[in-house]
């Protein structure tokens, strides 16, 4: 079908499209392509003996450093584990053994970190981390470090603390019980706990824990106090593993919604690509090349630019050939005012061009009005009352907010998909970098997607439904709801 295109010669304009892949993809059959892949990895045992440490300097000038060694192995134990101290020595040694269960299909990085005790806080030397993917299997590898330059089952782990019922001396005062299992979702919980309390009935605890990593339940008393002859403090426990399915989608496939949506879009870009290259019939579904347009970041400068790029692609008649748009940084603005609109490729850019040339040319000071302080900081309170965590970026948020529509703005990412239901507009894509403090983003970097129907990382094929997006997760399941962000607060996490 584009045989006869690209053998005829081609119009003498150049095309606003950034980015373009035309392909013909072989007929997939309906079974397997999207079935799931199981795949099964073992476990291993690893055994780790610190040995010894040469020339150390600690940090106090009077006397030698007083070393021990820490150990962490997150993927295989939340517990930190850490060697004796070996006290005034500047060549201390240790011969400590230890021992951890890793599973084969995860990166296991070893962290070793040196500390300095002090009677207060001790003083960390230095750290450094080890690949344990790097070892062969059955081979005892001896490692120096120079030091001076898929998802397991969930486990709930459910108990009961009931009281003494033939108690009949009374306590003065009161004490807690403790509770907590390391590397659990759940924190330490506190339970009051009264010997002379007339109430019948336990008090119940869950935890939501790793069986991999070998719970353990700790148990201790806020205070302690004399108890008298016959009074005692009985314990159930009762463990369940969960079998639900998880609130996290694992793969590298696309959602169902956005494959219902190529699979409407299809149409419209065949029949939009009959109409611009003048073919005699449209390409069927299985020849319709995937058409995306990329815009670049840059602040208002992008957010000018993407929308003179749309506009000249509709005017070509191609704005209908493309199956996604994409953005990053100040290209996001811009696309996340169009999609307000269900139907906005639908009509004349001119007029959303005109309403952005009038956002873009005011007076930016009002967002610092004290009006609008006020409103920053009601927000920012509402949101550390519901149990968020507030950043600079959430600030940024509202002020790009006031930049862009100069009013408060009740959208969200998830109201998009009416604007993708039928496919009458390109698929929305915002990207947004992942970096890490104090590691350069050539170093380290993670490329985060947001759509209407997912947010999530290419890279580990784990994503989310943009309605959960700010919610808390444990090992894939949904702990805590938190009501979907306004998409102001995602557009400064993607331009900050």
């Amino acid at each position: 079908m584009f045989h006869e295109v690209l053998r005829g010669p081609f119009p003498p304009r150049v095309l606003p499209v950034l980015a373009a892949v035309l392909f013909q993809r072989k007929e997939r059959k309906e079974t397997g392509f999207y079935h799931w892949r199981w795949e099964k990895h073992p476990y291993y045992n690893l055994t780790v003996k610190v040995l010894r440490a040469r020339n150390i300097k600690g940090t106090d000038l009077l006397s030698k450093a007083d070393c021990y060694v820490e150990l962490k192995l997150p993927t295989a134990s939340p517990v930190i584990s850490r060697t004796h101290v070996v006290d005034n020595s500047d060549n201390p040694e240790w011969n400590e053994t230890f021992q951890y269960r890793i599973h084969s299909a995860i990166k296991n990085i070893l962290e070793l970190t040196l500390y300095d005790k002090d009677v207060l806080i001790s003083d960390e030397l230095t750290s450094v981390v080890f690949d344990v993917g790097g070892m062969k299997l059955g081979q005892p590898l001896l490692r120096t470090f120079t030091l001076n330059s898929e998802v397991h089952p969930c486990l709930s782990l459910q108990g009961t603390v009931n009281k003494e019922e033939k108690a009949k001396e009374k306590q003065q005062g009161s004490c807690e019980v403790k509770l907590s299992v390391p590397g659990a979702y759940q924190k330490q919980l506190c339970i009051p706990w009264r010997p002379d309390n007339e109430k019948d009935y336990g008090t119940s605890f869950v935890f939501h824990v790793d069986k991999e990593m070998c719970p353990e339940l700790q148990v201790e008393l806020e205070q302690t106090i004399s108890v008298l002859q016959g009074q005692s403090l009985d314990m159930s426990l009762k463990t369940e593993e969960s079998t639900w399915d998880l609130d996290i989608r694992l793969g590298f496939d696309l959602c169902k919604g956005e494959r219902e949506f190529l699979d409407r879009r299809k149409k419209i870009v065949s029949e939009a690509l009959r109409k611009t290259l003048h073919l005699k019939e449209s390409p069927p579904k299985h020849e319709v090349p995937v058409i995306a347009v990329l815009g670049s970041g840059g602040g208002m400068r992008a957010l000018t630019s993407f929308y003179g790029s749309l506009a000249g692609l509709q005017q070509l008649g191609l704005l209908d050939a493309a199956m996604y748009l994409c953005g990053i940084s100040g290209s996001t603005w811009c696309l996340s005012t169009l999609y307000q609109d269900p139907d906005w490729s639908q009509k004349d850019l001119q007029g959303a061009i005109r309403r952005a040339q009038s956002t873009v040319s005011s007076s930016k000071a009002g967002a610092f009005s004290p009006e609008r302080l006020k409103y920053y900081f009601q927000e920012l309170n509402a949101m550390e009352i519901s149990g968020r965590k507030v950043s600079f970026t959430d600030l940024w948020g509202l002020i790009v907010e006031y930049f862009l529509q100069q009013k408060e703005d009740p959208s969200k990412l998830s109201d998009q998909q009416a604007a993708v239901k039928w496919a009458q507009n390109p698929y929305p894509i915002y990207a947004a970098v992942n970096v890490r403090p104090n590691i350069s983003s050539g170093d380290f970097a993670e490329w985060c997607e947001f759509t209407p129907y997912e947010v999530g990382f290419r890279k580990y094929g784990a994503f989310v439904r943009t309605e959960d997006f700010d919610s808390e997760f444990f090992m894939g399941r949904l702990i805590r709801k938190r009501p979907e962000p306004r998409i102001c607060f995602l557009q400064g996490i993607i331009l900050r």
